[in-house]
């Protein structure tokens, strides 16, 4: 397969001239790319070239936890060591990645190569920049550059709230999506030469601001006056650059353009601006539309639209003016603005008839209008709120009903039927999106109305893994106490172990050493479940534990404890997860993988174009499918990952905005806490209110969540990485006294490194003294990952020393809990990054030493031990001798 160089459309070996804009194809043989097949720090792995620029190339790439597609900008190898070129294309990503708005590129990620080459992860663009555009279909009509030009101005406007002006806007940097209805979605591409309208100190090298007043950057057919002098800039630059842009369209020409940059510069700064009429009389422009061109082409700031809203009303306006219409604004009770388009739709639709986007509906602003979550028939008092935890169980909270699961209820029934002669287990095995939680919902409901006692417990709201909550949950229900309320063992006359682990679990008391914690927390477990048994009589006691592969380590060590010594009063366990996260590997008949829906089973919730050759999908991918085909008339991404990102970037900007708060808040929001995190100009009542309609979250008398866990992920994923700093941040300073899982992650993506660090490192140590040995190996992971990037940000004194500590003490957790290979692998990568003659050194091979010994390598160990004293001497690192002498002395023994 071919890359066209023009367009980048793939294109047969065969071919020599590209089929989508007819450039003709280079067959030449080129040396593989050393990126493609790498897998860049982040998980993104890249998997083809798409196009090459000034500064670097561009990739295609999979996300491969969540199996979604993104675009990853590399800078050039040539260019990776220039200090002033790596660091604007980082400015880049730092100054773009605090945008969210839907017509604005989104940065999730940046970073380094192993190489050193700065990349960027962003939004992967499907469509054409308007340069090309112009070219391919010459000039366009009045509606459709006023609607690029709009939707631009709208990328705009936020980011000149926000204070920052894009400095280099061109047709090249306006990209458009096609839509199937004709019209093109926007994304305002390539802030690299961006500046925040705030003093910032230099960085670090005292070379000053990378923009600083004085400074010319950017193209000069494009510059603003103000722009070439060097002088500081606001908002009406890019006004003045989108002014040239709009002559341009209407003319088919540049304005100013010289035979050199320097001249065209002096063109900018001196001669008015040609009549666009004048120019390209044949082409019978508008007099409005050369009207406002020449007002945006004022030299003097001052005399041009201050505002990208006022440049935008004033193209409504020239639109208005030319079809001949009064008004587009009819009376306020017939119909209703579309906030991504802009479109007028009347009153009772629920999408856009322009652009297919959600339209908001008449809740009034700053009301949330809750919807009761639906009870399953059937399901008493005590049972309601539980199965109710995660959705709602009827198909009122679905766009499928439950389709194709029979067998696996059938299958659950045995189960059931099998736990009231002993206690059984039952595993239900999914991808995310195949109806985990959905399925043992519905079981639990069936079961709770034959009297059963079902008990269903899950992740922790924010999903940060809180310790212990899972287990506290399932307890606190099998027992009927009070959510928030703690157990009190001796109370209920709970044995001694079973006592001690409830006190383990509430923070009543500290239970050492970690293997004794264990076993008390696992007895506290069992005891509850005989308890409940107990309490109802003939009735079966079920427990669901939903998501058990993102649940915490110390509640997970509960179940799989009870698993293997269950409680003698019977009952069933049923757990879910995903493929290949089994925390006990279930034997025959234990075990029920869910399949992917057939065709068949869905086919007629779905439009025909849908409908045809389709294949087998998760239920998941089948709702989302069907929501789309009601928002758009664009063919569907292929990839689930893909398709739910497609719809969050098309939400209006305040729906937008609640999603992505929701998804850094967690599932126990309330609408006081999401306006707390959001700016004061979002309408909340009517972004929760299309969300709700979109179903993409659930809104309840428990609160707001978003409404599936993968979606929620994909979300997180999806939120530029400024704007989840800020998210976090104020998610921080409302919840200050928050869990220590959920402060270090808040603190892992909004406050500072060193409090990040040092949260992750008390959260190790505490994870390892709770028997959780998975959850201390990987809070040094997030703290080794977090120290690598800062190689490259600054802000930390000696990030280096940083990253050798954390190397070091995650080898040292991956050696305790057994894991030699991984251990060894995180030693040899720091040794590559340690001084030849330092502290560290000496440490990370007396680790290295102690990993040889324990896999049976004494010659090695040997080695490393004396290499190790022999650096420690180097370094005048003295106190490690002997430590050294005495791991020595155990080795020659052995």
């Amino acid at each position: 397969m071919l890359l066209c160089p023009g367009c980048s459309a793939p294109c047969g070996e065969a071919h020599s001239f590209c089929f989508a804009c007819g450039s003709p194809l280079e067959h030449d043989t080129v040396e593989e790319d050393p990126l493609v097949g790498r897998t860049l720090p982040g998980g993104y792995r890249v998997t083809h070239m798409v196009g090459v620029g000034g500064m670097g190339r561009v990739y295609c790439a999979e996300q491969v936890a969540l199996g979604r597609t993104v675009a990853v900008k590399v800078v050039h190898p040539h260019l990776a060591g220039d200090e002033l070129a790596a660091a604007r294309f980082l400015n880049e990503a730092r100054t773009a990645s605090r945008l969210s708005h839907p017509n604005s590129v989104a940065i999730f990620d940046f970073g380094r190569t192993e190489q050193g080459q700065p990349y960027i992860v962003m939004e992967y663009l499907r469509g054409r920049d308007l340069a090309r555009v112009a070219h391919d279909e010459g000039p366009l009509t009045m509606q459709r550059v006023t609607g690029v030009l709009r939707q631009t101005l709208a990328a705009l406007e936020e980011a000149h709230a926000m204070g920052i002006v894009h400095r280099d806007l061109k047709p090249d940097n306006i990209v458009l999506e096609p839509l199937r209805s004709g019209l093109d979605f926007v994304k305002v591409v390539d802030f690299g030469l961006a500046k925040i309208l705030e003093d910032t100190p230099a960085p670090p090298g005292g070379r000053g601001a990378l923009t600083r007043p004085g400074l010319v950057c950017g193209t000069p057919e494009y510059m603003s006056p103000e722009q070439g002098r060097g002088d500081a800039l606001d908002g009406r630059a890019d006004l003045y650059s989108l002014g040239i842009v709009l002559f341009e369209l209407l003319t088919g020409q540049m304005p100013f353009s010289g035979d050199t940059a320097t001249k065209t510069l002096l063109m900018q700064l001196s001669d008015p601006a040609p009549d666009p009429r004048n120019v390209a009389p044949d082409r019978g422009i508008p007099e409005a539309y050369a009207a406002l061109t020449l007002r945006a082409l004022s030299k003097a700031r001052e005399d041009r639209f201050q505002t990208a809203r006022e440049f935008a009303d004033a193209l409504e306006q020239a639109l208005v003016s030319v079809e001949g219409r009064i008004s587009l604004d009819p009376a306020p009770t017939t119909s209703i603005r579309c906030r991504a388009c802009g479109a007028l739709n009347m009153l009772g639709q629920k999408f856009c008839g322009d652009c297919g986007a959600q339209i908001s509906s008449s809740t009034a602003p700053g009301r949330v209008k809750p919807t009761p979550a639906p009870r399953a028939p059937g399901v008493n008092d005590v049972n309601a709120p539980t199965l109710a935890r995660t959705a709602a169980v009827t198909s009122g909270s679905h766009s499928l009903p439950l389709t194709a699961r029979v067998e696996a209820l059938d299958w659950l029934e045995s189960r059931r039927h099998e736990a009231e002669a002993c206690f059984a287990l039952a595993h239900v095995v999914g991808e995310a999106g195949a109806g985990k939680t959905r399925l043992v919902q519905e079981f639990g409901a069936r079961s709770a109305s034959r009297g059963d006692r079902v008990v269903m417990a899950g992740p922790d709201p924010a999903w940060a893994k809180v310790a212990g909550f899972t287990a506290r949950e399932a307890i606190g229900k099998l027992l009927q106490v009070p959510p928030g309320h703690a157990v009190d063992g001796a109370a209920l006359g709970a044995p001694a172990a079973a006592r001690r682990g409830l006190d383990a679990l509430w923070d009543r008391a500290q239970v050492s050493p970690a293997h004794e914690r264990r076993r008390c927390v696992a007895e506290a477990m069992r005891w509850a479940m005989a308890t409940a048994a107990e309490r109802a009589g003939q009735a079966l006691v079920i427990v669901i534990a939903d998501d058990v592969d993102f649940i915490d380590g110390v509640s997970r060590n509960a179940f799989v404890d009870v698993t293997t010594d269950p409680p003698r009063s019977g009952g069933l366990l049923v757990l879910t997860y995903a493929p290949g996260t089994s925390p006990v590997e279930p034997v025959d008949p234990e075990a029920w993988e869910l399949a992917p829906l057939p065709p068949e089973s869905y086919a007629e919730h779905l439009p025909p174009r849908y409908a045809e050759g389709a294949r087998a999908l998760s239920p998941l991918h089948v709702e989302q499918l069907i929501a789309w085909s009601r928002e758009s008339k664009e063919p569907a991404p292929e990839r689930l990952a893909d398709l739910i990102a497609r719809r969050a970037e098309r939400l209006a900007p305040d729906a937008r905005h609640a999603l992505h708060a929701l998804a850094v808040w967690g599932d126990d929001a309330t609408p006081d806490a999401l306006r707390q995190m959001l700016p004061t100009s979002v309408d909340l009542g009517a972004a929760l209110d299309a969300l709700d309609k979109a179903k993409v979250v659930t809104v309840d008398d428990a609160g707001v969540r978003i409404a599936h866990p993968l979606v929620r992920r994909v979300v997180m994923s999806s939120i530029p990485a400024g704007r989840k700093r800020e998210l976090f941040a104020r998610a921080e300073a409302l919840r200050p006294e928050a869990p220590l899982e959920v402060r270090a992650r808040q603190a892992m993506h909004g406050g500072s490194s060193f409090e990040a660090l040092s949260l992750l490192e008390v959260l190790s140590a505490s994870r390892a003294a709770a028997g959780d040995s998975a959850g201390s190996v990987s809070a040094l992971r997030h703290a080794l990952d977090l120290t690598r990037r800062e190689l490259h940000r600054g802000e930390l004194d000696d990030p280096l020393g940083a990253m050798l500590v954390f190397a070091r003490k995650l080898a040292e957790a991956l050696a305790a809990a057994s894991q030699w290979n991984d251990a060894e692998g995180v030693l040899r990568e720091a040794l590559g990054n340690a001084p030849p003659t330092s502290e560290h050194r000496a440490r990370l091979l007396g680790v290295l030493a102690r990993v040889a010994y324990a896999r049976n390598q004494p010659a090695e160990a040997r080695r490393y031990v004396d290499e190790a004293m022999k650096v420690a001497r180097q370094s005048d690192a003295r106190e490690l001798l002997p430590l050294l002498e005495k791991l020595e002395a155990s080795i020659r023994v052995a």
